[in-house]
């Protein structure tokens, strides 16, 4: 049972166990009774503890208290001792009833993350040593100007907490105080022990934990050597140094993944994460988990719709490399799959990756039951469906198909005379999922199930299970031929695949809904009517013939009943005369139906009206302007009309739709069924036939298809033609050019009246200057800097304007936008690549000017250095040419390849004087 312990101020709950101990006592959990949120650790003498290490314990602690009151935390300082929050009445000093509370700790000790890191077989993180070093250094300062010197310089008293950065050293009981009279027999003076213990402590901890860093801070001059001011100064210096260059590391490496995270999604970019990742990770710098999983997921759908599948591959392998089996289960599931030869085979892998990733497991199943249906054999479906139909419908019962096996065997073997009669002896997978495959049986009738769940000899158990999945089952049946009776078409086929959900092995709803889809179609075709000449008859008996036959599994609803006789007394005209409602909702074009005319006879005043009704109409879609009410109008007055003038209206709507497909509209405009609609049926040509022009991305022939003077009439048409002129004559050459990397703006024969797109040119410009300064200055850190800073900003205002273009509501400029997306994403990656190797070079000419570390020969940087350049040149200057980089890239080849020094400054003697890096290779470090 948890004590209360009464300190100076405030009662504490005690934990029950010790959560540490050591030779100074042992330490609790402790939580302040009146205020529950506050909370800390207890100190206090062990319990075993007996005469004088009881009382040395106990003097121990009470020197921590005097310490931490001393010190309260540094609250300015880079690492934090505990702050003193409580201690024992004064009359306990010296007693095993002594104690004093102390604020936790947050994060691990070093110690722990040392063994962390050598199981995962992982470097320690060089920030996090770097940033303790750091403040250790800060922290001796402060502490010695307060009189304390900490004097316990462990790894299990250093804590690092991650999110936060912060640092916290623990157990003061050893301090020692200044003001105090020293023991004589010391070795150094006294405010020089914390930095000898610092020495030999870190130095252990680097040697195994970052030898690289060990050899660069040079710890071998200070291990065992008499410690001073301008030793430890020089050390203090060294530190600092390297934890700049690894602050500079993290922010460049950071900012290189968020160039590529703001750029659209493609494979080269996220190779490129995974290696900054690795940087990161390895300095232990935090990096964006959850745009890199964003960026994955919408590089994935891409590449699995677009069909390939080497790159989806990858994509999963190394989002695993990122995050390990810390992903969530869409991702594993994705694994599996892509292990699997015959799935990674489909052609409609694309459309099973999507749901996956959304976590939209019904749709999921369902397009994995429509691969398993093709297929004799699926051995992936064991491994794949049990989860995903938990996640899909929350049960943890087995599917049907196992329940009634399960049942059955277990009454086989219970029941001396077998199952009952009604019951089959045995059940096989392939009568459950051929049931209802042709529809002579129905595919969502269960009379096994149902009779299982009523037997009493099964188990409990067993009935349990049998009775919660036969009630799912019932249910999500119940809903699917709900929206059936409702006509509720958006929920019909969602509702099937539910029920397959439920029973993944009932493949004959693949199939139902097949048929769904086939009696939506027919209904469509029935609400049109026949194509001009077909008499009204001849049409109905086809219709009537061709009707998919859905209504055998889902029953026949009081609106089927109604479409069937009024279907029946159309096509024999001897049951009597339809109902007017019943026309209007299922065939509206039988209320104008008459036989074709003949020739030389006359307008009959029917036509007339019908012709200046559909007149009224094309007047609003020419304007379009209120078309909806055109559309009423003509349902009132040639309803016989309404179905081609909605498919008119909606012909222009998709027309201007991203996703457009013209197959369903050639009959409308090829064939006019009305001479009154035969302009607006040419418009809508003009417009299938822009678009087609503009997907092939041929703006000329897109401005003739669009600008007829026939058609300047029709305000989609002019807006349009409009904008087409804009892109042609100004935008796209803008384009063009900074494609090209000739944006010089003045020497144009074009003007462009976008101000955003002139800022950019201006910027590209800015960045072509820029480089051709590298030729006649050399690589200067300067110029790599001024460089750096026109990529970013040239590709910020880039990505500003593909935003704004994104984003408008006007659909001709998104169609025109799409038409040349290849170009503009050619612009986009360039400077995603150009942007990512400035901030590398940049980074590697920061590190190669440091002149306060011990000189080491920098060959390789210098050459990575000149790799970097040379890409970059490339994306700059378009002409072979005018490039200099290859050559000078040779020239460092040849160094690279001497064997002695003299050999090198032979080589580096002999390079011509516009070397851009022969002021570092001249210096005498590399000869």
């Amino acid at each position: 049972m948890a004590r209360i312990l009464q300190g100076k101020s405030k009662q504490w709950q005690v934990g029950d166990s010790p959560i540490g101990s050591g030779d100074a006592g042992e330490v609790y959990s402790a939580a302040c009774v009146d205020a529950p949120e506050t909370a800390g650790v207890i100190k206090k003498p062990a319990r075993v503890a007996t005469g004088g290490t009881l009382q040395r314990q106990a003097k121990q602690i009470a020197q921590e208290a005097q310490a931490l009151v001393r010190l309260d935390g540094l609250p300015q300082g880079k690492a934090h001792p505990p702050r003193l929050l409580d201690e024992a009445p004064a009359y306990t000093q010296g007693t095993a009833n002594y104690f004093i509370v102390s604020e936790s700790a947050p994060g691990e000790a070093l110690d722990a993350m040392l063994s962390q890191t050598r199981q995962a077989g992982k470097p320690f993180p060089r920030r996090v040593i770097i940033t303790v070093l750091d403040a250790l250094f800060d922290l001796f300062a402060r502490s010695h100007q307060a009189g304390v010197l900490w004097n316990d310089v462990k790894l299990d008293h250093i804590y690092w907490h991650n999110p936060t950065g912060s640092v916290t050293v623990i157990d003061w009981g050893n301090a020692l105080f200044m003001d105090q009279p020293q023991p004589t027999a010391r070795r150094m003076p006294p405010r020089w022990e914390d930095y000898r213990q610092f020495v030999e402590t870190l130095g252990n901890f680097l040697q195994p934990a970052a030898p690289e860093l060990y050899a660069d801070l040079g710890w071998d001059e200070f291990t065992g050597a008499d410690l001073d001011l301008p030793t430890v100064s020089i050390l203090a210096r060294r530190i600092a140094y390297q934890q700049e260059v690894i602050a500079l590391k993290e922010m460049e490496y950071r900012a290189l993944m968020n160039v590529v995270l703001s750029a659209d999604p493609e494979m080269q970019g996220l190779e490129a994460i995974a290696e900054y990742q690795h940087v990161l990770e390895t300095i232990g710098a935090p990096w964006p988990r959850t745009e890199v999983s964003g960026y994955s997921r919408d590089l994935l759908h891409n590449l699995a719709r677009d069909g390939h599948r080497r790159d989806s591959l990858r994509t999963i392998a190394l989002m695993f490399d990122l995050f390990g089996e810390s992903l969530d289960l869409p991702w594993h599931i994705l694994r599996e799959i892509f292990r699997q030869a015959d799935l990674v085979a489909h052609p409609d892998l694309g459309l099973l990756v999507n749901p996956i990733l959304n976590q939209n497991w019904v749709q999921a199943l369902w397009r994995l039951a429509a691969i398993a249906s093709e297929g004799e054999d699926a051995p992936w479906w064991p491994l794949l469906v049990p989860v995903m139909r938990q996640k899909a419908t929350g049960l943890v019962t087995l599917p049907p198909l196992e329940i009634c096996q399960t049942a059955i065997n277990w009454l086989g073997s219970h029941q001396p005379a077998g199952p009952s009669a009604a019951l089959p002896g045995q059940l096989t997978q392939q009568q459950w999922r051929q049931k209802g495959a042709e529809f002579q049986e129905n595919p969502i009738d269960y009379p096994l199930l149902e009779a299982l769940a009523h037997e009493k000899a099964l188990p409990r158990q067993m009935s349990v299970q049998v009775k919660t999945s036969y009630a799912a089952g019932k249910k999500a049946i119940r809903e699917m031929l709900l929206a059936w009776v409702e006509m509720a078409w958006e929920n019909i086929e969602p509702s099937i695949q539910f029920v397959l959900a439920w029973d993944p092995d009932r493949w004959a709803l693949l199939r139902l809904a097949e048929e769904i889809r086939c009696f939506k179609d027919w209904l469509q075709r029935l609400y049109e009517g026949p194509a001009s000449g077909i008499p009204m008859p001849d049409f109905l008996t086809v219709m009537l013939e061709s009707q998919p036959q859905v209504d055998r599994v889902l029953g026949q609803p009081p609106w089927f009943l109604s479409l069937q006789q009024t279907l029946r007394q159309l096509s024999s005209g001897s049951h009597g005369k339809p109902p007017l409602e019943a026309v209007r909702n299922w065939c509206p074009w039988v209320l104008s139906y008459a036989p074709p005319a003949q020739p030389g006879q006359p307008e009959s005043r029917q036509d007339a009206e019908t012709a200046q009704t559909l007149t009224h109409f094309v007047r609003h879609l020419r304007a379009w302007s209120d078309v909806e009410a055109g559309l009423e109008f003509v349902l009132d007055q040639a309803p016989a009309f309404h179905p081609t003038c909605k498919k008119l209206f909606d012909g222009f709507h998709t027309a201007l739709s991203l996703n457009f497909r013209p197959e369903p509209l050639l009959s409308l405009w090829k064939n006019p069924p009305h001479p009154a609609l035969q302009e607006a049926c040419q418009a809508l040509a003009a417009l299938i036939q822009w678009r087609a022009e503009v997907s092939s991305r041929s703006l000329a022939c897109a401005e003739q298809s669009i600008c007829q003077d026939s058609l300047m009439g029709w305000q989609v048409i002019s807006h349009a033609c409009e904008r087409t002129r804009d892109w042609e004559t100004a935008i796209l050459p803008a384009l063009v050019l900074i494609d090209d990397g000739l944006p010089v703006l003045e020497n144009s024969a074009w003007q462009v009246d976008d101000p955003p797109l002139v800022e950019i040119i201006e910027k590209y410009g800015e960045m072509t200057r820029t480089w051709s300064q590298i030729y006649q200055s050399r690589v200067h850190p300067h110029w790599l800097e001024t460089l750096k800073e026109a990529v970013d900003q040239t590709r910020s205002l880039f990505l500003a304007w593909r935003s704004a273009m994104e984003g408008q509501n006007d659909p001709v400029n998104r169609i025109l936008y799409q038409g040349q997306l290849e170009l503009i994403g050619r612009i986009s990656s360039r400077l995603v690549r150009l942007s990512r190797h400035v901030h590398l070079a940049a980074l590697g000419i920061s590190k190669l000017g440091a002149d306060n570390i011990p000189r080491t020969p920098r060959l390789q940087a210098l050459n990575s250095l000149l790799n970097h350049l040379v890409i970059m040149e490339a994306l700059l200057v378009q002409d072979d040419a005018d490039r200099k980089m290859p050559g000078w890239q040779a020239d460092m080849e040849k160094i690279l390849a001497t064997a002695t020094s003299e050999a090198r400054r032979e080589v580096v003697l002999s390079l011509p004087a516009d070397h851009p890096l022969s002021p570092w290779l001249a210096d005498d470090l590399f000869l």
